[in-house]
């Protein structure tokens, strides 16, 4: 997104109407408490296929049954982020535990989550769906939600992967996030002139 590269068209997806709407409802704010935290390109792996291992946002896979509670409940109460994922060629990397944003694992679903090992097969997890992309698609889940991915070395990928936050959860973090939204606004919007931004306080 960096104004040199000369390509806007990142940053007005990332800093569109429907993307800020979307992500204020899912976080409970109003849009001028956005921030941004990032937005990367993913692509897929060149020499051999991998994948990541279950897990939720911000809360560690060998915590107790009674602080996953807390730290799911804690999720709407400031410190929280929601992803982007925005397919640009179809997308079936990811898998996802549908409601499990707000209720801690199952025993058996922490047999599958546990470890740092990756799935040989994700939908062994009890609940599991693969969600497929088609392209220009975009999807958005609440950071705690189970998840994991598989990505395939022979399937072409190229997937936006952002996340967008909420100022209340502190504004240390929320100042150079809120910068970045003013200048990517501003740059979509036409103003003539040097459009910067910040990725330190």
């Amino acid at each position: 997104m960096h104004p040199a590269l000369g390509e806007p068209v990142f940053a007005q997806w990332y800093t569109s109407e429907g993307a800020r709407t979307v992500s204020a409802a899912l976080l409970g704010c109003d849009v001028g408490s956005l921030q941004m935290e990032l937005c990367n390109l993913l692509i897929n792996p060149l020499n051999h296929d991998f994948a990541l291992r279950w897990h939720r946002g911000d809360v560690r896979e060998n915590t107790t049954p009674e602080e996953e509670r807390k730290a799911l409940a804690s999720w709407s109460r400031g410190v929280r982020h929601v992803p982007l994922v925005h397919a640009l060629y179809e997308d079936a990397c990811l898998y996802l535990v549908p409601k499990s944003h707000k209720v801690p694992r199952t025993d058996e679903q922490r047999v599958h989550s546990t470890t740092l090992e990756p799935p040989r097969d994700p939908l062994a997890m009890p609940g599991a769906i693969r969600l497929v992309l088609q392209p220009s698609e975009t999807v958005f889940y609440n950071s705690n939600i189970l998840h994991c991915a598989t990505y395939d070395a022979k399937q072409r990928r190229a997937t936006l992967h952002a996340t967008m936050g909420d100022t209340r959860g502190g504004s240390t973090r929320a100042k150079p996030g809120q910068r970045m939204l003013d200048a990517l606004i501003e740059m979509r919007n036409g103003v003539q002139g040097e459009v910067g931004y910040s990725l330190t306080g």
